[in-house]
């Protein structure tokens, strides 16, 4: 399924190598997809990952959530269709948590390149929470390019080309 994924985004996207695109809850099912994909002995690992405000178990760790940022508890309550029932198990303390989504993409990133889009300023999608892993991503010499757009179009055009900039603080 996803080389058919990754087909479609080269037929709609030439010249442009993307294998992955993710936005929003989207966002935060592809990290997931390459992160774990890059772990899999034997997986051939996504070249490159689009990835636009993907927020908390997106880019964003779980385990370091900013204020006023949505983290973990709040989703499951505000989403729990996103989750599975065992979700509201889970201890809502997340600092304590042994690993979340953001350690399997440090660990998993060298054999793709990440494009993160995200809002320094709208800080419910965890900011700080996806600046700590885009850090922690670069400084295992993985590449890591950070875009900023607040409109999905826009964040498209950015990662096209048309305008580019790194987010402040990256």
């Amino acid at each position: 399924m996803a080389h058919v994924i990754k087909d479609a985004l080269h037929a709609r996207f030439v010249g442009v190598s993307v294998d992955v695109l993710g936005f929003s809850r989207g966002g935060k099912a592809s990290s997931w997809a390459v992160s774990s994909t890059a772990l899999h002995v034997g997986s051939k690992p996504f070249d490159h990952a689009y990835i636009l405000m993907g927020g908390t178990l997106g880019p964003g760790s779980v385990k370091l959530v900013g204020a006023c940022a949505e983290g973990f508890p709040a989703m499951v309550d505000r989403w729990p269709m996103w989750f599975g029932a065992r979700a509201k198990g889970l201890p809502t303390d997340t600092s304590s948590w042994p690993y979340d989504v953001a350690d399997y993409m440090v660990a998993g990133c060298h054999s793709t390149q990440y494009t993160f889009s995200l809002e320094w300023d709208v800080q419910w999608k965890n900011w700080i929470g996806c600046m700590h892993t885009i850090h922690r991503m670069r400084a295992a010499g993985c590449r890591v390019r950070v875009v900023q757009g607040e409109a999905p179009d826009l964040a498209l055009r950015m990662f096209l080309g048309a305008l580019d900039e790194d987010s402040p603080g990256s």
